[in-house]
C-alpha cells in the first residue's frame, strides 16, 4: 500500500507529492494512536514540575507558541510512566495550540492530598456542545485534517496511570482540559 505513496513522493508532481506526504504522514499517524500506550509494570517516580518543563520546551520548541506553567514549584512526585504521560500532555498541548489560534497557552499545576491536576487552558471558542459530547470518542474531529484521536489516545495513556482526563469549557472563554493524577504515597 505504500509503495504507490512513495512513487507518488518521488514521481509526481508538486500536489501529488502534497497529497502522498499527507497520506504517509496519516498512516504514521494511525500507527501510533491505533497502538495501546505503553505502561511498564516498574513505573518510575518522577517530579511532575520537571517532566512538564521538558514536554513544553519540546512543544515550544516544534510549534513555537508560548506556554505559561504557573502553581506549585516544589516537587509534585507521582509513579509514572513518564513516555506515554509526557506524549498525551503533549497532546493536550498541541490542541490548545492549534484551537488557541497559536495564542500562549496556560498551564496550571495543583497540588492536592491524593493527587495532583494539570489545568491546560486555550485561549480559543472553546468547545461546541457536540464536541464536548464527543471529544473523546475516536475519529470525531473538528480540526481540519484531524484524525480525532489525539484526545482518546490521551485518556487511555493518563487513566492507564491511574488517572482521567475531564474537558469543559471556561467560563471566560476557551476550553480547559484537566488531566488528574495520583501522588505518589
Amino acid at each position: 500500500m505504500e509503495a504507490p505513496l512513495h512513487a507518488g513522493l518521488d514521481e509526481g508532481d508538486q500536489s501529488l507529492r502534497d497529497g502522498a506526504e499527507a497520506a504517509l504522514d496519516a498512516v504514521e499517524d494511525l500507527e501510533f494512536f491505533l497502538e495501546d500506550p505503553p505502561v511498564s509494570s516498574a513505573r518510575e517516580s518522577r517530579n511532575l514540575v520537571d517532566l512538564m518543563g521538558e514536554v513544553t520546551q519540546e512543544f515550544v520548541d516544534k510549534f513555537n507558541i508560548f506556554v505559561r506553567v504557573e502553581g506549585s514549584q516544589e516537587p509534585l512526585r507521582l509513579q509514572v510512566d513518564p513516555e506515554p504521560l509526557k506524549d498525551a500532555i503533549f497532546l493536550v498541548l498541541h490542541n490548545a495550540g492549534e484551537f488557541g489560534e497559536g495564542k500562549p497557552v496556560e498551564v496550571t499545576l495543583r497540588k492536592e492530598a491524593e493527587r495532583v491536576r494539570i489545568l491546560i487552558r486555550d485561549q480559543g471558542p472553546g468547545f461546541t456542545p457536540d464536541a464536548l459530547l464527543q471529544a473523546m470518542s475516536p475519529f470525531y474531529s473538528t480540526s481540519q485534517g484531524g484524525l480525532g484521536l489525539g484526545l482518546p489516545y490521551a485518556r487511555m495513556a493518563v487513566k492507564a496511570q491511574g488517572g482521567d482526563v475531564v474537558i469543559r469549557n471556561r467560563d471566560e472563554g476557551g476550553a480547559e482540559i484537566e488531566i488528574v493524577l495520583p501522588r505518589e504515597s
